[in-house]
């Protein structure tokens, strides 16, 4: 539990019938330690962290940079949902808000991919991640079902459409990114990029990155590939997961996925273990690669925080 918490930095992730983080008996566990009067570190900060951000009256005012806008509001609906979920206390308007959030205009309805803005397709990526996050949380405390809306007039069908175009959205955003992302992973562009050859294409300084842009956009397109895997064939996801698994194992698990770019294997960890960008970098990155790990265990993949390499 205490790993599915740290997860949150400031971001907690869940899921629904196993599909990301944790099962019935997880959340209850979650609950029951969540709500008592008094909690002790490190839960207590936890908490404390949490209804901070999570809150209902908390507003985000949109700028130019569509990118971090849609990370916030991203994470904000996380953390709403959290708390609709968790906290006993917490009435429908957790969810209410939560699901707004998740549900408003994300960056791809104002942001051109065209840009040559490499860094913004990671912020994307974390935000991909926390919609989906967002969206298990809710289902998992059950926000779509008619009976937890008394005096909603609305039936099934109704809260059925609202998830229906939630998935929608969130498919539209994880083609976005791996289409954008998808062609530029050969070792010629990459090459160029690390040799600073200036005619190199913005999209091959992206793939010449070794840490944790790589890793966080990797991460975040397999937590939608598990999320929406019941709702897109299996073609569309399992590309999506390949890339992420591909990314995941050669530049955190120091795994020989690519050939190496001018004789050098283009690792991140090397083999006792440490990460080359630093402690708060790689913190960063688990944002992201902790909730794809603990998804593809629960969904009957890899066990990657068995790792060896990891462990260290």
């Amino acid at each position: 539990m205490v790993l599915v918490l740290s997860c949150f930095g400031i971001s907690l992730l869940f899921a629904r019938n196993q599909k990301l983080l944790f099962n019935d008996s997880t959340l209850k566990s979650i609950r029951n330690t969540y709500n008592k009067p008094s909690l002790s570190f490190p839960f207590d900060a936890f908490k404390s962290a949490i209804n901070g951000y999570g809150s209902v009256t908390r507003t985000i005012v949109a700028g130019t940079d569509f990118a971090s806008y849609d990370a916030e509001k991203a994470d904000l609906a996380k953390l709403l949902a959290f708390r609709y979920c968790v906290e006993t206390n917490a009435g429908v308007e957790f969810g209410d808000r939560a699901f707004y959030w998740l549900s408003t205009k994300y960056a791809e309805d104002n942001y051109v991919y065209q840009v040559n803005d490499w860094s913004s397709w990671m912020v994307n990526a974390m935000a991909l991640k926390d919609y989906c996050l967002a969206f298990d949380i809710l289902c998992a405390g059950g926000y779509f079902d008619p009976q937890n809306h008394p005096s909603d007039p609305h039936n099934q069908v109704y809260w059925e459409g609202l998830k229906q175009a939630i998935l929608q959205k969130l498919h539209e955003k994880a083609a976005a990114i791996y289409n954008r992302v998808k062609n530029f992973r050969t070792v010629n562009d990459a090459a160029g990029a690390l040799f600073g050859n200036p005619t190199v294409l913005n999209e091959a300084k992206f793939h010449a990155q070794v840490g944790n842009h790589r890793i966080i956009v990797a991460a975040g397109l397999g937590v939608a590939a598990y999320l929406l895997s019941d709702s897109l064939s299996s073609t569309e996801t399992d590309l999506w997961l390949n890339y992420a698994k591909t990314d995941v194992e050669q530049f955190l698990l120091g795994r020989q996925r690519y050939p190496p770019i001018g004789g050098v294997t283009v690792v991140s960890q090397n083999v006792e273990g440490a990460f080359p960008e630093g402690v708060e970098y790689l913190n960063y990155s688990g944002l992201a690669f902790i909730p794809f790990m603990i998804a593809s265990r629960l969904n009957g993949g890899e066990n990657y925080l068995q790792d060896p390499n990891f462990k260290k």
